[in-house]
């Protein structure tokens, strides 16, 4: 899974889940990508950002995007765990100014992503 965020055109943060890499259960994309962004930023508000990435953000990250303040996210297919949690992303963004822009390509992303995983479970990773 990958993300990038983006302010005003430009690439401010490009990264993919390293949970195994960094033995770090956040080490999500998404948050990835939102520390990075702050850096470059040097502030923790990533006013008028856009963080695109592979799939809907898990519980833990859209809390993090919404505390970012970031303006909008853009997510290419959905996280099935997550549509299965009961987490309501409508109440989660309904007090922020975060627009949504869900299901980029679905298809597409979700057959990337299968094919990846069915290569990944046959190298016994």
């Amino acid at each position: 899974m990958g993300a990038i965020l983006v302010q005003r055109g430009e690439v401010i943060a490009k990264t993919y889940n390293q949970t195994i890499q960094l033995c770090d259960p956040t080490a999500h994309a998404e948050l990835l990508a939102l520390r990075q962004g702050g850096l470059v930023l040097k502030d923790w508000r990533l006013i008028d950002t856009t963080l695109y990435c592979t799939l809907q953000p898990c519980v833990m990250c859209m809390e993090a995007i919404l505390l970012a303040r970031v303006r909008r996210l853009v997510w290419g297919a959905p996280n099935g765990s997550m549509s299965e949690s009961g987490y309501n992303f409508d109440h989660a963004h309904s007090h922020s100014r975060l627009q949504i822009v869900e299901g980029l390509y679905r298809e597409k992303v979700g057959e990337l992503m299968r094919r990846f995983f069915q290569q990944f479970r046959k190298q016994g990773k």
